[in-house]
């Protein structure tokens, strides 16, 4: 196996036994996530440098995921993508999106995910304003302040 593909593997075991840690833990440590990916500190840090870059690169992970079902979708398609990943991992959106840096992390790939490049500056201006409208009633629904059916609801209705 080569490098590359190697640190890939390693890479993914660590993300997997991440998303087990919160899944079960509020703050899942280095130390705990290494002894269940069965690695080393020295290897963690190899590979990620800091927490933080674990965090964005973790955030990257779940997006990649779901990005290789919604790859050349559109705009629709991409948000209830999104919203299917906010439902299945509820409990760890909810404790990455109260960490400031994880949640402009999120939000970034949001953007990147639903930019389209042939669209028109009023088009464009359209979706980054339902972004932010889309993540606002997010926040509300992993805050428990609305429904799984209020939050599909709503898009629904709006995204229509």
């Amino acid at each position: 196996m080569k490098k590359q593909e190697q640190r890939e593997q390693t890479d993914k075991v660590i993300f997997k036994e991440y998303i087990k840690l919160l899944k079960n833990d509020d703050k899942p440590t280095i130390i705990k996530l290494c002894s269940n990916a069965k690695i080393n500190r020295e290897t963690f840090y190899r590979h990620f440098e800091t927490k933080q870059n674990f965090e964005r690169m973790f955030v990257k992970y779940v997006f990649l995921k779901y990005n290789q079902i919604s790859e050349d979708k559109n705009f629709l398609f991409n948000i209830r993508c999104y919203i299917e990943i906010i439902k299945q991992y509820k409990n760890i959106m909810v404790k990455l999106l109260n960490s400031p840096d994880i949640r402009e992390e999120i939000l970034n790939e949001i953007k990147i995910r639903l930019n389209d490049k042939a669209l028109d500056e009023s088009k464009k201006a359209k979706h980054i304003f339902l972004i932010g409208g889309i993540n606002s009633i997010i926040y509300a629904y992993i805050n428990d302040e609305i429904t799984s059916e209020n939050l599909i609801g709503v898009l629904e209705l709006y995204l229509k």
